[in-house]
């Protein structure tokens, strides 16, 4: 096959359509006019007229594959790319080997694998097309966003804004995000073409990670930033150059905790001030700091209410991950590298962080952003249908529907911004309120996935399925057959960690939940530290060779073998063991002990 043909002559200048419409004047007039009309050679047209098809062609070359077999291909690698399965140059020209062979064109392409010749030229007759270097994405966030998910989100979002008819200006996002003390994705340089390696200074190889929490509304409001640095004391220096309000704490990794992130609440209930009538929603993920029973209490108390994302979906859901935090890495980035040309040889540490910070933050966390970043979620103003089916067919391989998540949208070109079904800003108070239940029952009862919801599911999904789904096809079959879509096996889950879920963590059921959780945590180290000897659980080994210790607290105290009721002696002669719920001691030779893991005495198993 030749690969690259170039014209010589100008034959055949005229078009398909033009041929098609000469055919028809010649039948009622005749060829010599038609011929004349629509500029087509005489003999030409009177041979389509003979053979009865207005099909152009010029040359003995011709396409392996008809129109509607190239689409079929096109389809296909279409709908392996939209599941995150996307093809590879060879494992496409194999497919199409193997699709000619079953065809019963075997003889067109050498070896049974189709050429760099005909890839160029199909991707000529489909500019849509292209090689692209995907970005890996872990199974745990295909799985975690799906439709079910989502809908779920948007639902309890609903409910929360219309009983309470919160304001735009009183729904928030909340998040946390890491900078460091060196440059991790420095802006690009100019460079000589060719050159091998192009570098840059950096201030260190990992640098320390700093913790900045950030908040903006739906109106474009932020509260200033939360630093957390990794440290022990916090030094007054650190905040330099710092936002106007922000303020900074301490932890021994540089991660927020639990205690910190009531620390932050305190500082949001001041700047934004709740009230009864005009309560706060907001908008978080499901990190375990966020979920302790002392920040869901506060938050009940001072008229907050916390709704939580599902996992593994903040790249949708989320406003500042959308559209603040992208803007702000960049312009931190562009401040690390002018400060090291201003600075040779000087380190960055953490006293420089604020200053640095500040920079980035005044140019990336504007109104703007913050608005445009509610918008794109679906958040404000309220559009649940703002995340197209094609976003969730990764998720249909583990659902077993992977087969039917196609849309024919994909083939011609990407759906535009403008043909999105866009809610206007009068929407958000326009929600049905006879579907309004409060939150302690929405967050109580389980949401079925199968629960048909006509806002949430049906009203918008109807109308796109009949264009996201095509009818099978026999090409489409046999492209099945030499490379079936992926289908997940199906395993047990081992672990028994319960799936997190969009929840109102400030209703009562979570709130009680999570104070059993906190008491059970309690009352354990409350039996750890009252019970005699060591307590260290490194030590559990040395403490089970060597029996009860003998400190000042329990030198009076007598221990004695729960089986032989012989009284302990130090030192000792025999190894004794303690049991871990009655923290009792008992020879180890006289126990059922097998040496691993946990002891139970008979007392307590009884």
């Amino acid at each position: 096959m030749v690969y690259t043909y170039k014209r010589k002559t100008d034959r055949a200048n005229w078009s398909q359509e033009n041929l098609a419409k000469a055919m028809e004047e010649a039948k009622k007039t005749s060829k010599l006019r038609a011929s004349k009309m629509y500029g087509i050679p005489y003999a030409t047209l009177h041979r389509h007229i003979e053979s009865g098809s207005s099909k152009k062609k010029l040359g003995r070359f011709e396409s392996v594959f008809t129109p509607e077999e190239e689409k079929e291909l096109l389809l296909y690698v279409q709908k392996m790319d939209s599941l995150f399965y996307g093809l590879t140059r060879t494992e496409f020209l194999q497919i199409v080997g193997e699709f000619a062979r079953k065809k019963g064109k075997a003889r067109v392409f050498s070896g049974n694998i189709a050429g760099k010749g005909w890839f160029k030229n199909f991707k000529l007759r489909h500019p849509t097309l292209t090689l692209r270097s995907p970005e890996p994405t872990s199974i745990a966030r295909v799985k975690g966003f799906n439709r079910e998910a989502v809908n779920r989100f948007y639902l309890l979002l609903e409910e929360v804004v219309v009983k309470h008819n919160i304001e735009p200006d009183m729904i928030f996002n909340m998040d946390e995000t890491g900078v460091r003390t060196s440059s991790t994705k420095p802006p690009k340089v100019l460079s000589t073409y060719g050159k091998k390696q192009v570098g840059i200074i950096s201030s260190n190889e990992k640098g320390v990670l700093t913790t900045v929490v950030c908040c903006c509304s739906a109106s474009g409001r932020f509260i200033p930033p939360f630093f957390i640095f990794k440290r022990k004391r916090l030094n007054p220096r650190l905040l330099d150059g710092a936002p106007p309000g922000a303020e900074a704490t301490t932890t021994d990794s540089g991660w927020i905790n639990s205690q910190k992130f009531l620390d932050w609440l305190q500082i949001f209930v001041q700047k934004v001030r709740p009230t009864t009538e005009h309560k706060a929603l907001l908008i978080l993920d499901n990190h375990q700091s966020h979920k302790s029973y002392e920040a869901l209490d506060f938050a009940t108390k001072n008229n907050i209410i916390f709704l939580s994302i599902p996992p593994h979906t903040s790249h949708k859901l989320q406003p500042l991950d959308i559209a603040v935090y992208g803007p702000i890495k960049k312009y931190f980035e562009i401040e690390v590298n002018t400060f090291q040309k201003q600075h040779p040889g000087r380190t960055i540490d953490q006293y420089d962080i604020a200053k640095l910070f500040t920079g980035a933050y005044l140019k990336g966390a504007v109104p703007a952003n913050a608005i445009s970043g509610f918008r794109a979620s679906g958040i404000y103003p309220f559009n649940s249908q703002i995340i197209g089916d094609e976003h969730f067919a990764p998720s249909e391989v583990y659902q077993g529907n992977a087969a039917n998540i196609i849309s024919e949208t994909n083939i011609t070109s990407p759906r535009r911004e403008d043909q999105q079904n866009t809610t206007t800003s009068e929407s958000i108070t326009s929600f049905s309120a006879n579907r309004c239940a409060s939150p302690d029952t929405v967050s109580s009862q389980s949401l079925d996935p199968n629960t048909s919801h006509p806002d949430i599911t049906n009203t918008a999904n109807n109308e796109n399925s009949r264009n996201f789904q095509t009818p099978s096809t026999p090409d489409s079959n046999i492209l099945q057959e030499i490379r079936p879509i992926p289908v997940e096996i199906k395993k047990r889950n081992m672990s028994g960690r319960k799936q997190q879920k969009s929840e109102i963590l400030t209703s009562t059921p979570i709130k009680m939940a999570q104070k059993e959780k906190r008491d059970a945590i309690i009352a354990k180290k409350k039996v750890s530290f009252d019970t005699p000897g060591p307590s260290n659980v490194k030590m559990r080994k040395v403490r089970a060779k060597k029996g009860p210790s003998k400190n000042k607290e329990n030198k009076e105290q007598a221990f004695f073998c729960t089986v032989c009721k012989e009284q302990y002696q130090h030192p000792p002669i025999e190894d004794w063991i303690q049991c871990d719920v009655c923290r009792e001691w008992t020879h180890e030779a006289c126990s059922s002990y097998s040496g691993r893991g946990s002891y139970f005495c008979d007392d307590c198993i009884d």
